[in-house]
């Protein structure tokens, strides 16, 4: 039995071959479709142990919403438990062992069946080498769960290891169980489907959108398209059979034996290559940082001669941006030297990621290892869910505060660093989130605070005066000239506030301050 995994949970209502829909897609849905078809339940564990390193739905809930699934939506064969996962980044997410996963998921199956006997829940075998699901078959077997009476045992943290000998004895080790294997793609389809008494796939729409769409579609690809993914589900039945079809391609042919496994030590081969080089790029960029921060400690534009920090910045030897610039100082100095974390450890982090988590750490939110921990293992999209769309609103002391650090935590990408000057959008205008002052009114800051707010007024100053010029030269106004102008003004106001609000000055009063008022009148 192949179920065909979709993300497009209406699909249940229209197409009547079986599916495989997530409850994370099922749960936001104040109403749901009639079943047209036989279709099975994806508990989302992966996604919700990563984002989270727990199980934030209760055992209650879930069964109260696959009860609503079987009554309303109907000819659902099973649903899988809240089970946990094994790949090393569900681990690191959790910081738990495989043992405790083990234990977690029999447990959970347990609470289930306790709570709602009717619903077909089925068990699942997790762990990560084949002893541990022989270990895990073992801890059912002494809760009382025959699994070889079971209809359907699923077979968890396999997908990722389609073609490996590893998965293969897995499932061989686990005969004579009516085993259900997760996220079976083409190459394990070949290897061990025999092996298998169902499984399911979402690969098509990895593959569509990689693809150009079918012939007579219009969209940009087939990556949502119930036609693209039904020419997929025939050509998994067609693999089964032994039988090797492609999609939407005369001239393609079915490759021999001998040239699939040469594609696959090729693909394997450069996928190390491409990883070797992502690794190789996160150390160089760190060390960029490193030497920025340091730079900008001594402030060794001045030392080589030029006027402002943008100044050096645009040498074509350079070629970055002040934003830039600022976030390789701001990550080295809030990470490595303010709370400690060691070089190696940075190394293996992307920047982008760590200036989603950067604003929860400075405001206490979460703890600096946590969030770095996710950073290294969870998506841009899951950093996102986690650290930006969930977190809390801000209090009112908060709200009321002076605008001293308005952080604007935009994800630096690698690439802006090869940039040569202005990339002409509004990333270019600086950041004042990253000057942090401390204190009062009244408390008199150090020579080096001062300095760091003046560079920011000079630098606002300069990108006010090209966004005015870009303004003035395009006509109709464009939106990546407005964005930057009004990013400008934006950001000069802050600084002047910032300014007044600590007074830099040698006046008593922020009125007599010359430089407070030139800068307001300007």
């Amino acid at each position: 039995m192949f179920y065909l995994g979709t993300h497009m949970d209406g699909w249940l209502g229209t197409l009547d071959v079986p599916l495989f829909v997530s409850h994370r897609r099922l749960g936001k849905r104040k109403s749901l479709p009639r079943a047209h078809g036989r279709w099975a339940l994806d508990s989302g564990g992966f996604t919700e142990l990563n984002l989270h390193g727990r199980w934030t739905i209760a055992e209650g809930s879930y069964v109260t919403a696959v009860r609503r699934y079987q009554d309303e939506i109907g000819m659902l064969d099973w649903a899988a438990p809240m089970d946990w996962m094994c790949e090393p980044p569900v681990l690191k997410a959790t910081g738990l062992t495989v043992h405790d996963h083990q234990k977690a998921t029999v447990a959970n199956f347990l609470q289930l069946q306790m709570l709602a006997p009717d619903l077909p829940f089925i068990p699942v075998l997790q762990g990560w080498e084949r002893d541990d699901y022989l270990r895990c078959w073992q801890m059912y077997d002494a809760a009382g769960i025959d699994l070889e009476k079971e209809p359907t045992v699923g077979v968890g943290t396999v997908c990722r290891r389609q073609a490996t000998d590893e998965a293969m004895e897995i499932f061989r080790a686990l005969r004579p169980l009516r085993l259900h294997g997760f996220g079976v793609k083409l190459l394990g389809i070949d290897r061990y489907s025999h092996l298998l008494s169902s499984f399911d796939s979402m690969a098509w729409s990895f593959d569509a959108r990689r693809a150009a769409p079918l012939p007579g579609h219009t969209h940009l690809n087939c990556a949502n398209c119930p036609d693209y993914a039904l020419l997929w589900r025939d050509r998994v039945l067609a693999r089964l059979n032994g039988v090797h079809m492609t999609i939407a391609s005369p001239e393609a042919r079915d490759l021999e034996p001998q040239e699939v496994e040469a594609l696959q030590q090729k693909s394997y081969a450069l996928d190390q290559r491409v990883k070797t080089a992502v690794a190789q790029g996160r150390e160089a960029l760190w060390e960029v940082a490193q030497a920025c921060y340091e730079f900008h400690e001594i402030r060794g534009w001045e030392v080589l001669g030029y006027e402002h920090q943008q100044d050096w910045c645009n040498d074509p030897e350079v070629g970055m941006s002040v934003t830039t610039f600022q976030r390789f100082v701001s990550n080295w100095r809030d990470l490595a030297v303010a709370r400690q974390i060691p070089a190696a450890d940075l190394k293996e982090l992307d920047q982008s990621k760590v200036q989603t988590v950067l604003p929860s750490i400075k405001q206490g939110k979460v703890p600096v290892k946590q969030a770095l921990a996710d950073a290294k293992v969870l998506g841009r999209s899951d950093l996102v869910e986690k650290y930006v769309r969930q977190s809390e609103k801000p209090t009112e002391e908060e709200t009321t505060a002076p605008p001293v650090n308005p952080a604007d935590d935009v994800p630096v990408q690698a690439d802006e660093v090869m940039t040569n000057g202005s990339t002409g959008n509004a990333d270019d205008v600086p950041d004042d989130g990253e000057i942090v002052l401390e204190g009062t009114a009244e408390e008199v800051l150090t020579p080096e605070a001062v300095a760091e707010i003046d560079d920011r007024l000079n630098a606002y100053q300069a990108a006010l005066a090209e966004a005015k010029a870009c303004l003035a030269e395009e006509y109709p106004l464009r939106n990546a000239s407005r964005q930057r102008y009004q990013k400008a003004l934006l950001g000069l106001a802050r600084a002047v506030d910032t300014r007044r609000h600590y007074h830099v000055g040698d006046a008593n009063t922020e009125a007599d301050c010359p430089a407070c008022e030139a800068l307001l009148k300007g």
